[in-house]
């Protein structure tokens, strides 16, 4: 079609018309926060045409990293009339369910207390660097399995697993690198004034970037107003990446 936006319409009529054809009951989209913007039309052509026969929706992001314009805000806000929604925020997972998701990769055997508390210390309890890590470390021949139990040959480090390198370095690439290079430094709890002086920033642009970065997802900060990484990954990643003077 010569109109540009009646091919568009044609195409997302067809493609829901096969859903509906295939019976799909389910439609799931992950990660829609890297989206592109046709693919977001697309759902909110099926949102609007929902009805008792057609697919529901399951779509997972990060609020922090969707952009003001996004299209992914009028979906999960402007719902048709008769479509209902539900929105379930995730945390990051207890100790408990630490040990359960490492067990599930490691043939549902029991892993030692130890092993749970350093896992779940490091990577804050979020799947992606959980997953990731226990890949590494059985590519490494770094666990072994002992007196029914897995345990962790050397509990003084884990390398940062390449997934959650890259992945830390593109969220972290957008934000101002000054005070987050500092308080990959410093790797602990730190207040904004001392993150400030440690990276040479005055005590403005020091709020303005923790700030920035809270609101980005990278940073957490206590009842004390002091700020770290959400994961000792995480701030390995930046601290690795800080250039040689």
């Amino acid at each position: 079609m010569d109109d540009a936006k009646a091919a568009r319409h044609r195409l997302f009529r067809a493609l829901d018309e096969l859903l509906r054809a295939l019976r799909v009951d389910v439609l799931v989209l992950e990660d829609a926060h890297w989206a592109d913007e046709v693919t977001l039309e697309f759902l909110l052509f099926v949102t609007s045409r929902q009805q008792s026969d057609g697919p529901s929706l399951v779509i997972s992001y990060r609020p922090e990293e969707v952009d003001v314009g996004s299209l992914l805000l009028r979906l999960t806000s402007r719902l048709p009339a008769g479509v209902t929604q539900l929105r379930i925020a995730l945390a990051p997972m207890r100790p408990s369910d630490t040990a359960a998701l490492v067990s599930s990769m490691l043939d549902g055997n029991p892993i030692s207390q130890e092993f749970t508390a350093f896992m779940h210390e490091r990577t804050g309890g979020v799947p992606l660097a959980l997953e990731e890590s226990v890949r590494l470390m059985c590519d490494r021949a770094d666990l072994v399995f002992r007196d029914g139990q897995w345990v962790r040959l050397k509990l003084r480090e884990l390398q940062v697993p390449p997934t959650v390198r890259d992945s830390t370095r593109e969220r972290v690439g957008r934000l101002s690198q000054q005070g987050l290079r500092a308080a990959a430094t410093l790797a602990e709890r730190s207040s904004a004034a001392t993150i400030a002086m440690t990276a040479g920033l005055s005590p403005a642009a020091c709020r303005g970037a923790v700030a920035e970065a809270a609101d980005a997802g990278v940073l957490d900060g206590d009842d004390r107003d002091r700020w770290r990484f959400r994961h000792v990954l995480a701030a390995t990643a930046v601290y690795e990446a800080i250039p040689l003077t």
